[in-house]
């Protein structure tokens, strides 16, 4: 809804300092963040302690419900300011003024009467009265009088001044019959308040003033108009001029809520009958402009209706005109391209019939190169290989003969061999017989001398062991108990050092495992900067990229390629006059700033909305956003656009509201001729005027400038930024989306490109520093996975030793130490070694001599044996070696007859071969003479069409930059060049030529001027249909919109009215409901008296109320309806008819309650009642919280009009 803030309740009084939000939320209006919280709109707040919030804009004319409901339709419908929270349209800016222009006071009422209200009233000769002048308060005025004192004249004069017909007035039919009886005429004057004010406009205040006088002058016959000014200057007698005044002043009298004539009030709720049920729906239907509304959309899809079949004709019609154009286009390109396909087909024929001698001559050389080279060396090499086998097979042949006469030979030999050997074994054993013999006996000897010896040894041992057993046996027990303690003593210390050893180890182990975990996190971490460093250089790679390419177009800067591509189809478009205007954008490229140090915190305060492009009209933007799409850009990068006033002037802001620092509006500069719409937005969406700059880094400066109320943020010269929230400070780094963005505003191209590659320098540095760490931590990562596998290792061992310490420790502990005592000793036991020893010495002095005999004769038995077995060892050798040989020759004779055949068959192989490579040599001899005969035919034939060798190669390096310039590769170029594929290109091109002549129909010229033709056709008849084609799509989707609004609308309403209809029952301890059946076109109202009243239900029936609790009622709902009708002033007549005086003083304060909320209303309440309840109420509305001045309300009192005299 143009012209209204989004989302603030209207008209609602509120302590100082607070508003309330349609969703309940309550505003601080000292709140520096007001702006973020109630929308981009502009918020008046009047008064000093206590004031109004109203949403209307400062030269915005008031509006009816009607207004309201069918814009607030047509916003849903177009996308208007309306719906800016869900399309992403921008709203109109907002300021937070504080005001007091002299019409409220400090108690929240007025002094005077907004524009619209009414300020007097005059009749003369009208109905009783004679003459009869009427003021008004600002506020509320309460007529009180007797039945024929003349109260519903003042209503029904109001209502005839505003243009209201006779027929709705409650009483008369006809104007004459309001003329006073014994009269001629009667003269009605209504003075309504004109002046204006910060919220509502006024009608013509320059002509009328503060106060506009309407007179009605009723004849009989005839009645006249007349207008005038404050100072009764006669400004016109026309009636139109009442319905630009009505429109202007939002007023509407033939609104039965806005005006409750006493026939409204009392048959209102009198009646349940269904025709009753359908007059509430039209009343309701009226009063809330839902049903004009309804009628309105239903005259828009009968003329839908009627259009849809003309305008899909159109539709058919503008496709045929489409599809000629493109028929004729599509001819028109095909002859084009003959010339080219002309010249290809020369250059592929040319190409072709080189080719076909190329080929040729390939292979001659081939054939050339086989026939001198391959097949030559391979004869060549075939024979030598036959004469050196031939040789290889007769030596082979020569050996098998001589190995078969010395197998042949073998066996004789070997038998009589083996006869010797036999021989000289029989001696053998006869020499071996007589050596054992000897040396049985030497050994029987050996044994007597060396028992004898022991014995004699052993009684000289004895004799003296027993001299000295009994003096070392106790000095051999002592030092046997001192070395098991020494072996004690050592074994507990070398279990000890084990384990000391093992636990050393294990802190050794659990040392390096945290070290380990600390350099694996190290490396991850290092890892991690590594690859932010690698995206920040792709960044700046990037960023470079678009930098060189920007040098041919600024643009560039702005979106790439596709806003390039967007603005040269926006040219067009304009052209075409696509555009009602031109649309602005990006709008970076219209910017710059004064000094480049801010050129950081511009780009963070304000990069995102460089893109933006700026439209005058909802058509525009789908125009806008048509192009954008076109040129490749998708809903996630999609440029941001903005509805505006694109002729509107650059804003004016008070010196004082501008912060005492640097801002961003104060460094940016502008072209200006788009000066106004780009400056206004950059302060409407990103607060221009409110960010505040700063060279200084100081932390301190920073949040010290952001602490001034008319600052928003604070960014310093690295695009770091400061906001308060609340008491809290709020420090943001650089956005990651510009940390490593060059910024776009007043810097040079050329410094931009220094500072990217400066950038990707440093980044190229950091990034060797980070693999170099990552490398040294790996590096050292393995040195300590080595140093724990060493010292598991060596923990290993150490626990093997640490058990053999404990289980020697053990052993020695469980070990006996002292020996047992020997037996004592004989008396005398020497007399008995002596003999022994005698005994011994003379047995072997006989051993000795006996021996010595037969080892004479061992000797040559001895020498004997040695002989015959050199003998036995020569001769089985000699025989071993016979059968060796010979065993060697049986198994070599087999495989050197294998060898043999294998020759054989192998010489045969290498005949065969030789003949074929005579027989390949004659048959590629046969080619190579058919291939000159070729060449000397193709050559002549291939020169005479490509004029020379030079010329088809030429010919050839064209073709070959034309398929590179198609994104062909090398390989597919080459592929391209064979004699199959020339043949093809060659055959669907002449096609193609052929086609093309045949579907052309005619020659160049000819198509171009049917061309010609049907283009002005399409641009002259072409561009109307496709306006009306997309007026009515736009139409179309309006009403589609306008019909689904209108149906949020009603449901809406009805759950508003029903709600504060329930709210005013409430208070008198009753219950209410409103239900809308709008299928039947009826209004059901339902009450249920309270707990002393009916039970068991709603009651349907309303005449079972009293006829006080029917007029409690009937204002409760004239009541709710008033809330949903937008006009300056409410009147009622004898509202409280038939009620009681507890009802009376309830109305009363329904009443006074609803007019002090809605104090930019005037009330005017006409009763036969005593007014006495009036106080009362005030009285106890008061109580509840509410202040009501004494000057809120009048009192006027009428008495029936005395007859002239």
């Amino acid at each position: 809804m143009a012209g209204e803030v989004v989302g603030v309740k209207k008209e609602l009084t509120t302590p100082l300092g607070e508003a309330s939000i349609e969703d309940g939320t309550v505003i601080d209006l000292t709140d520096p963040n007001l702006r973020e919280k109630t929308g981009d709109q502009t918020v008046k707040v009047h008064g000093k302690r206590k004031s109004r919030v109203d949403a209307r804009v400062v030269g915005k004319k008031p509006r009816t419900l009607t207004d309201k409901k069918e814009n607030s339709s047509s916003n849903m419908a177009s996308g208007g300011v309306g719906q800016a929270r869900s399309n992403g349209d921008t709203p109109e800016p907002m300021t937070l003024e504080f005001q007091d222009d002299g019409v409220w006071q400090d108690d929240g009422t007025r002094t005077r009467g907004l524009p619209g209200h009414v300020k007097k009233i005059e009749v003369v000769d009208f109905m009783c009265h004679d003459h009869m002048t009427m003021e008004f308060a600002p506020h509320v005025t309460f007529i009180s009088g007797k039945n024929g004192s003349g109260k519903s004249a003042s209503l029904q004069a109001l209502q005839c001044s505003l243009g209201v017909n006779a027929t709705k007035h409650g009483k008369n039919a006809s104007l004459s019959k309001l003329i006073r009886t014994g009269a001629d005429e009667a003269l009605i004057k209504v003075t309504i308040w004109n002046k204006p004010t910060a919220d509502y406009e006024a009608y013509r205040h320059d002509v009328y003033g503060d106060s506009i006088t309407i007179e009605r002058r009723i004849t009989t016959r005839t009645h006249s108009w007349v207008f005038r000014a404050a100072n009764n200057r006669i400004i016109s007698r026309k009636k139109e001029e009442l319905e630009h005044i009505l429109h202007t002043l939002g007023l509407n009298a033939s609104n039965p809520v806005t005006v409750m004539t006493q026939n409204t009030a009392r048959g209102l709720l009198g009646s349940t009958t269904s025709k009753a049920d359908h007059e509430k729906y039209d009343l309701y239907m009226d009063a809330t402009q839902l049903g004009t509304i309804a009628e309105n959309i239903a005259v828009t899809k009968h003329c839908l209706t009627q259009m849809s079949e003309h305008v899909e004709k159109i539709g058919d019609e503008y496709d045929k005109l489409k599809s000629k154009v493109g028929e004729v286009r599509t001819r028109k390109e095909k002859l084009q391209r003959l010339e080219h396909l002309n010249q290809e087909l020369q250059d592929l024929e040319t190409v072709f019939a080189m080719e076909i001698v190329h080929e040729q001559e390939r292979m001659r050389d081939e054939l050339k190169g086989k026939l001198e080279g391959d097949v030559m060396a391979q004869m060549t090499k075939a024979t030598e290989e036959i004469a050196e086998k031939q040789t290889d097979l007769e030596e082979k042949q020569e050996s098998i003969k001589k190995q078969n006469e010395f197998i042949n030979n073998f066996e004789a030999n070997a038998e009589s061999m083996r006869a010797k050997i036999d021989a000289l074994k029989a001696q053998r054993r006869e020499v071996v017989k007589a050596l054992q013999h000897s040396l049985k006996v030497i050994d029987r000897n050996k044994t007597i001398l060396s028992t004898e010896q022991s014995r004699k040894k052993d009684a000289q041992e004895a004799l003296e062991d027993l001299r000295k057993d009994q003096a070392d046996h106790e000095e051999r027990a002592n030092d046997l108990v001192n070395e098991h303690l020494e072996q004690l003593r050592v074994a507990k210390e070398k279990r000890s050092a084990c384990n000391e050893k093992v636990r050393e180890l294990d802190k050794c182990i659990a040392n390096v495992g945290e070290s380990i975990n600390v350099i694996n996190k190290q490396i991850t971490n290092e890892s991690l900067r590594k690859t932010t460093i690698e995206k920040n250089k792709k960044e700046c790679m990037q960023q470079l990229m678009s930098l060189k390419k920007s040098s041919t177009n600024s643009l560039y800067e702005f979106g790439g390629e596709k806003v390039i591509q967007a603005m040269r189809k926006i040219e067009e478009a304009c052209k075409r006059g696509s555009f009602a205007q031109k649309p602005i954008g990006p709008i970076g490229q219209y910017l710059g700033i004064t000094d480049v140090k801010y050129a950081r915190a511009i780009e963070c305060a304000i990069g995102m909305y460089l893109n933006s492009f700026l439209v005058g009209s909802e058509k525009d933007l789908h125009a806008l956003r048509d192009i954008l799409r076109s040129s490749g850009f998708s809903a996630f990068d999609m440029p941001n656009i903005s509805i505006t006033n694109l002729k509107r002037r650059l804003y004016s802001i008070p010196a004082e509201k501008m912060p005492n620092c640097t801002t961003a509006l104060g460094v940016i500069t502008c072209k200006e001729d788009v000066k106004g719409p780009v400056m206004n937005y950059l302060i409407d969406m990103g607060k221009v005027d409110q960010t505040a700059l700063s060279l200084n880094d100081d932390a301190t400066v920073c949040s010290r400038l952001a602490k001034d109320s008319r600052v928003n943020k604070v960014f310093d010269a690295h695009g770091t930024r400061y906001t308060y929230r609340g008491s809290t400070l709020a420090v943001e780094g650089q956005s990651k989306k510009f940390r490593n963005k060059v910024p776009r505003l007043g810097v040079s191209r050329e410094d931009k490109v220094k500072e990217t590659e400066a950038s990707i320098r440093s980044l190229d540095h950091d990034l060797q520093q980070a693999e170099g760490e990552v490398a040294r931590l790996r590096q050292k990562l393995q040195q300590a996975e080595g140093d724990r596998a060493e010292y598991d290792r060596q923990l290993d061992q150490a626990k093997t030793r640490a058990d053999e310490a404990v289980s020697n420790f053990e052993i020695l502990e469980n070990t006996q130490t002292i020996p047992q005592s020997q037996p004592a000793l004989a008396d005398d036991p020497t007399e008995e070694c002596r003999n022994d020893i005698a005994t011994a010495e003379r047995n072997i002095l006989q051993a000795e001599a006996k021996i010595e005999d037969v080892n004479e004769r061992l000797a040559d038995q001895q020498k004997k044996k040695s002989e015959i077995e050199e003998q036995i060892k020569a001769e089985e050798a000699e025989v071993k070696s016979l059968a060796e040989t010979n065993a060697a020759l049986v198994d070599s004779f087999s495989a050197l007859k294998n060898q043999i055949s294998s020759l054989k068959k192998h010489i045969e192989n290498v005949k065969k071969h030789k003949e074929t490579l005579e027989s390949k040599k004659k048959e590629w001899e046969d080619q190579l003479e058919n291939i000159e005969g070729n060449i000397a035919q193709y050559l002549p034939e291939a020169l005479e069409i490509a004029g020379s060798r030079e010329n088809a190669e030429e010919r050839k390096k064209a073709l070959t930059e034309q398929y590179k310039a198609n994104g062909l590769t090398d390989e597919q170029i080459r592929k391209s060049f064979t004699r199959t594929m020339l043949e093809k290109k060659l055959q669907r091109v002449t096609n193609i030529i052929e086609e093309a002549h045949q579907e052309a129909g005619g020659s160049l010229d000819v198509v171009e001027r049917e061309l010609l033709e049907a283009e002005e056709k399409l641009q002259k008849d072409g561009r109307s249909m496709k306006n009306i084609l997309d007026m009515y799509k736009d139409i179309r989707a309006s009403y589609e919109k306008r019909e689904k609004k209108l149906q949020e609308v009603d449901d809406n309403v009805e759950k508003i009215v029903s709600s504060k209809f329930r709210y005013y029952m409430n208070k008198k301890g009753h219950f209410g409901r409103i239900r809308v059946h709008r299928k039947e076109r009826k209004l059901e109202i339902g009450v249920r008296i309270g707990e002393k009243g009916q039970a068991g239900g709603v009651i349907k029936d309303l005449k079972q109320l009293s006829g006080g609790e029917r007029s409690f009622a009937t204002v409760a709902f004239a009541l709710a309806l008033g809330g949903e009708t937008d006009m300056p002033f409410r009147a009622m007549d004898e509202f409280d008819v038939f009620m009681d005086s507890v009802n009376r003083r309830i109305a009363m304060e329904n009443l006074l309650s609803f007019a002090k909320e809605n104090s930019n209303l005037q009330f005017i309440f006409l009763t036969p009642q005593d007014i006495t309840s009036l106080y009362a109420a005030r009285d106890q509305v008061r109580k509840q919280g509410l202040e009501i001045p004494d000057s809120f309300f009048q009192v006027v009192s009428m008495k029936p009009p005395r007859p002239r005299a």
